[in-house]
């Protein structure tokens, strides 16, 4: 049975079912009846019942010393600031989520946990000093600055140690500048909650934004979480079937990071995430989605850029596994820059440490460009990861295979533009067992390929050293423009790729359209004209 169709076939089954016994189950289920509780922070008053805009809560201290019952609801008035950390305390069921939301229109209500720091001390050579923890980072002038490794610091950083804090300004002296104290490495917490959905609230300026641990079907939507010195959102040894669907993230440490044990069977989607420890203000990953120790998980139609780690990133520890995580229509760019260390700006990482296992990873349909590498596999297993139909623009590094990769199928993909090596095996123990097929190489740059740390002279030495590439060929894609990478009806990549049986590419249309699969990430969509409508796989794509 071949697994694509099988799997597909299922979800479609599967769905179908679950909302039919969704309707049962709706039609019998007792029901549930929820409250609402109004929370306003300038007209709101503790001592009120919160059951009445009229009669709304304050404080978020006032919702966490409070008990709720599964589908009740607890919102927040719009254009209102708390200054202050939510720690949950109830949880919903199933059919039944306990929802944090807003009420009211204009700006999202804001969680921030910060303080003004006035009356630094000097220190002499430009650096002050004063008696707080601020371990959880500083804001200068609204902006994130740098955590220097000592005391003495350099220009626009700050440094904790033993109780104090030390700072030298970008310029002039601190009485210059507006400084904010970050105070709390959360802003939402749930500890070991379930059910519980949050949505469409801004948080900003902390250590960090929503801490979940343990518990499962967590849902966090539509939320804006910017200016965050740590992980904007952390789902860490949850029991799994989490979301985090259409956030917009900015100006963090880490935007999404899943930590297993077991934490598996998350979706992440539609998410805009950039800015991730960009300017390496410190020495945590800068990952824009963060994968550790995770399985079964979705990654799934996100815009990611500006990341110092892999904007998607796996990695797996010593007796770990991250298998069959699906990650798939994201666009990836402007991760190439010289950073600290070469392992900095790789778009996708699957990465383990030794006897650590990744397999039967798939990422297909992805745009990456601009990018120090690509894609980047080692120390995998059987069966290996999957890479097909991703499209590479502009990248210094295409595929790096390192450290015992092993195992991988790469198809369909499109390299166009990299600037060093198409692909690069770069140790000696990279496997014997890694395909490579029906890809298209732009240029043929000298020395573009490296096996087993041995450079090549060409694409033509790659594939007889490897016996790979077989369909492969060098040219230039004729992509329509340098921003949708949409194929021009000339493509040598139109009807060039091997049929791996994935229903639809970057933009949703079907694949294939003609006679086979296209290469790269955009499948072309011919006129009308041009299809053959006698041709029997044609018409069997239609009637699907």
């Amino acid at each position: 049975m071949n697994h694509y169709n099988f799997f597909f076939g299922f979800k479609k089954t599967f769905y179908l079912v679950l909302l039919v016994c969704c309707g049962i189950l709706c039609l019998h289920a007792a029901p549930c009846f929820s409250a609402i509780y109004y929370v306003d922070a300038s007209n709101g008053a503790d001592t009120n019942d919160g059951l009445k805009k009229s009669s709304a809560w304050k404080t978020l201290k006032k919702v966490e010393k409070s008990s709720f019952s599964p589908g009740d609801f607890v919102l927040f008035k719009s254009g209102e600031v708390w200054n202050e950390q939510l720690e949950f305390n109830s949880s919903g069921n199933k059919g039944n989520p306990i929802t944090l939301g807003a009420y009211g229109t204009g700006a999202q209500p804001k969680f921030t946990h910060s303080s003004l720091v006035t009356g630094w001390s000097s220190e002499g050579n430009g650096v002050y000093s004063k008696l707080i923890n601020a371990r959880e980072g500083i804001f200068e002038d609204g902006q994130m600055i740098p955590e220097a490794s000592d005391k003495s610091c350099t220009d626009g950083n700050w440094h904790y140690s033993n109780g104090k804090t030390y700072y030298k300004p970008t310029f002039g002296s601190p009485n210059h500048h507006e400084l904010l104290q970050c105070i709390s490495y959360y802003l939402i917490k749930l500890d070991k909650k379930s059910y519980i959905n949050i949505e469409n609230i801004q948080m900003t300026y902390s250590g960090g934004g929503i801490h979940v641990y343990g518990g499962s079907h967590i849902s966090i939507k539509n939320c804006n979480i910017v200016n965050i010195f740590g992980w904007a959102i952390q789902l860490k040894n949850t029991e799994g079937y989490c979301s985090a669907t259409d956030n917009t993230i900015t100006n963090v440490i880490d935007g999404i990071y899943l930590v297993g044990n077991p934490g598996d069977h998350h979706i992440l989607s539609n998410n805009i995430i950039s800015h991730c420890n960009y300017g390496e203000y410190n020495k945590r990953d800068g990952h824009g989605i963060g994968l550790q120790n995770t399985n079964n998980n979705i990654i799934l139609n996100n815009i990611i850029s500006f990341c110092r780690m892999a904007p998607i990133g796996l990695w797996v520890a010593e007796g770990k596994t991250g298998n069959n995580n699906l990650i798939s229509y994201n666009r990836i760019s402007n991760n190439k820059k010289s950073y600290t260390s070469s392992y900095f700006g790789t778009a996708i990482s699957i990465t383990s440490e030794e006897g650590g296992i990744t397999s039967g990873n798939q990422v297909y349909y992805n745009i990456i460009e601009t990018c120090n590498v690509g894609i980047k596999l080692s120390r995998n297993n059987i069966p290996g990861n999957l890479i097909y139909n991703n499209t590479f623009f502009n990248c210094i590094q295409g595929i790096k295979l390192s450290l015992g990769a092993d195992n991988n199928i790469i198809v369909n993909n499109i390299f166009f533009g990299t600037e060093e090596l198409h692909v690069n095996s770069q140790h000696q123990d990279v496997g014997n067992n890694n395909k490579f097929d029906a890809n298209c190489y732009y240029p043929d740059i000298p020395n573009g390929f490296k096996y087993k740390g041995y450079a090549l002279k060409n694409f033509s030495a790659w594939k007889t050293k490897t016996g790979s590439d077989s369909k492969s060929f060098v040219s230039d894609p004729l992509f329509v423009d340098f921003v949708s990478f949409i194929l021009r009806p000339e493509s040598p990549c139109i009807d060039s790729g091997i049929n791996v049986q994935l229903l639809k590419d970057f933009n949703g249309i079907s694949v294939p359209q003609m006679k086979t699969v296209d290469i790269g990430a955009n499948e072309y969509l011919p006129s009308s004209d041009e299809i053959n409508l006698s041709s029997p796989k044609r018409l069997r794509i239609d009637s699907q």
